[in-house]
């Protein structure tokens, strides 16, 4: 079953175009990723009250699921996921063209365990790719640093209970009192300590960026499993995960500079607002503007987002 990526409608099998809209699906796209944020523009445009309001209500149930499940920080968190779930087959539902409704946001407890288990095995699997690399990192730089602060300390404590070191009063070293600092390291050359915290200070940054990097990696090829629930019953939990890695195989770069588009365009517009409200004289009026526009963005984007991912789940089962 695949749908347009223009208009929703679902088109035939074996249809050169689709019957609605006429959109050709045979030719490559082009300018796919503005085409999608085109698509998305023309969805809000025909309702945005109505899908800004459940997503707002998805935001403010969440937060009281997670206030509720305080005490027991797991029934707070999945109940938020299944919410999540609910809200990601809305936007599908927008983006196809179908009927949107309250009550779908709510679809996801009708199979509770599964949507659940899918739904958190997702997020643990791009949690683990993230803090791995994280934590591998910081371990190395803590074993390269302990190696120069033990010597370090160990010497200190040397200088302060018993001294060592050659006399500053012969003309040697820095120390006072009679003792010579120059010494702290022990004899270990300044080379190898600098080394060290170099090599140390690498294998951390390096840490915190390859989990950076995995997890734009694993969060966009999971980015589909909320809709491959929705349309397939039968592929088990655990493999959906699998199924979603498959299917975005060369989306997922696609997927990034589409979201990366968004993000530049908004930081665009938020930058000339904010050069217009410098301007002497008008410069309170663009003060409003950027404010309101503002609002209007922080209210819109986790919407505009979630169609987005849906429209590519459309592009690529249409493809498939």
């Amino acid at each position: 079953m695949s749908f347009c990526s223009k208009c929703g409608t679902q088109i035939p099998e074996g249809a050169n175009a689709c019957p609605n809209c006429g959109q050709n699906l045979t030719a490559a796209p082009s300018g796919l990723s503005i085409q999608i944020i085109k698509n998305v523009f023309g969805v809000l445009s025909k309702k945005p009250i109505m899908l800004l309001g459940i997503s707002l209500l998805c935001t403010l149930l969440t937060f009281v699921a997670g206030i509720l499940g305080g005490p027991v920080p797991l029934i707070g968190f999945a109940l938020g996921l299944v919410l999540e779930l609910g809200m990601a087959w809305i936007y599908l539902d927008g983006y196809r063209g179908q009927e949107v409704k309250v009550d779908s946001l709510f679809d996801g407890f009708k199979n509770f365990k599964r949507s659940f288990c899918v739904m958190g095995w997702r997020k643990l699997v791009v949690f683990l790719w993230t803090i791995v690399p994280m934590v591998l990192g910081g371990l190395a730089a803590y074993i390269f640093a302990k190696a120069v602060f033990a010597q370090l300390l160990g010497n200190l404590k040397n200088l302060i209970f018993g001294g060592f070191g050659r006399s500053s009063y012969y003309g040697y070293g820095y120390g006072f009192g009679g003792y010579d600092y120059s010494d702290l390291m022990g004899g270990m050359p300044s080379g190898v300590v600098i080394a060290l915290l170099v090599i140390g200070g690498i294998a951390l940054v390096g840490g915190i960026i390859t989990g950076f990097v995995f997890y734009c990696i694993k969060t966009y090829a999971y980015s589909v499993v909320p809709y491959i629930i929705r349309d397939d019953n039968e592929t088990k939990p655990m493999d959906v995960a699998r199924k979603s890695a498959n299917m975005t195989n060369g989306y997922k770069g696609k997927m990034f500079l589409t979201d990366l588009l968004i993000v530049i365009c908004i930081a665009v517009v938020n930058g000339i607002l904010g050069a217009l409200g410098n301007v002497p004289g008008v410069g309170f009026l663009f003060t409003i503007i950027a404010t309101a526009v503002s609002v209007l963005i922080g209210l819109f984007t986790p919407l505009f987002f979630g169609l987005v991912r849906a429209a590519w789940y459309v592009e690529i089962t249409k493809n498939r």
